[in-house]
């Protein structure tokens, strides 16, 4: 069942996917994706209570954090104008990448034990969704506030120096990622902070009118994560 439910899920998100392409399939497209989602998260849940099984608590988040997002999604979809499309987006890509950062937190912190992955495998997939997540939280913030005319662009940050800080927060978040990859929980923290610098280093610099730019690579990279 869970099979079919993935691979029906995976080609409603094709289908939504490629209907994005056009103005005019651009709506229903998106409902298609979404409804892709749903089935996704419910094959994940169909198949944790068959073998691992999900207590009372776990129910009591996940369906409160369900109404929370649904409830807020709705306002915002409701409220917004068009013309504001692109902040929300930014905001809304920020969210997926924070989601994927905090994930890869409680795996790194709370190690199920119950469920047989290699330990490299695991460390790695931490790692990088840490790194990935972080990076497109801050810079989708920094994006949506550029948008919405809270934030401008610094004369500092269009000196030639932005590209030490830059190349030394990667560094950083690449030395944190190493220290993981071993036993992974040293350098959580330290890969989390560089990534978050590094994300508003590289996005503070570009100009509100190559945003939507920024958006859609930093959307590719909430993929990623």
């Amino acid at each position: 069942i869970k099979f079919a439910i993935d691979l029906l899920a995976v080609l409603l998100l094709a289908l939504g996917i490629k209907g994005l392409s056009k103005v005019r399939s651009a709506r229903e497209a998106n409902r298609l994706a979404a409804i892709a989602m749903i089935l996704a998260a419910f094959g994940v849940l169909l198949h944790s209570r068959g073998t691992i099984g999900i207590s009372r608590e776990s129910w009591i988040w996940i369906i409160c954090g369900t109404l929370v997002g649904g409830l807020l999604g709705a306002v915002t979809a409701k409220r917004v104008p068009m013309t504001a499309m692109p902040e929300v987006v930014a905001l809304f890509n920020g969210c997926g990448g924070m989601s994927s950062l905090l994930v890869a937190l409680g795996v790194a912190l709370f190690p199920p034990e119950d469920v047989a992955v290699a330990q490299i495998v695991r460390n790695f997939s931490i790692v990088v969704s840490l790194f990935v997540g972080a990076i497109t939280f801050s810079g989708s913030i920094v994006a949506m506030a550029k948008l919405q005319g809270w934030l401008s662009t610094p004369a500092w940050t269009q000196s030639k120096a932005r590209h030490f800080f830059n190349i030394l927060f990667a560094v950083l978040a690449l030395i944190g990622g190493i220290y993981l990859s071993k036993d992974g929980q040293n350098g959580l923290f330290l890969i989390v902070i560089a990534s978050s610098l590094l994300g508003i280093g590289v996005t503070l610099p570009i100009g509100g009118a190559d945003m939507p730019v920024v958006i859609s690579l930093l959307n590719s990279y909430s993929g990623v994560a």
